[in-house]
């Protein structure tokens, strides 16, 4: 008889908070994928993400290495536009976050 295996997502690989403004989203930690209207006449974004640990190895914006908690602008187009924030903790756990922002 094999021993059952039990797989649990790494809390240090998870967001405590994301931020988009202008825009709205209501954010839970396990939730990986957000679409948000920012309005046709945004030109930019700004995103904040705090890490669920402050024991991560890294937090990516669109690919950018950024402090947790510190606000990166990111510029939109008109039509639909991805932001990406990663986070990846020290055992190699990572999360993905998608947010599609409506412009």
């Amino acid at each position: 008889m094999e021993a059952a295996q039990l797989f649990l997502a790494n809390p240090q690989a998870l967001l405590k908070s994301l931020t988009v403004t202008p825009g709205s989203l209501a954010f839970a930690p396990e939730t990986v994928t957000y679409n948000i209207y920012a309005g046709s006449g945004a030109p930019s974004v700004d995103v904040r993400a705090v890490p669920a640990s402050m024991m991560v190895q890294d937090l990516l914006v669109n690919g950018a290495s950024v402090a947790s908690g510190s606000v990166s602008i990111i510029p939109l187009i008109p039509g639909t536009n991805e932001i990406t924030i990663e986070v990846a903790a020290f055992d190699g756990t990572r999360k993905t976050y998608l947010v599609r922002v409506i412009r």
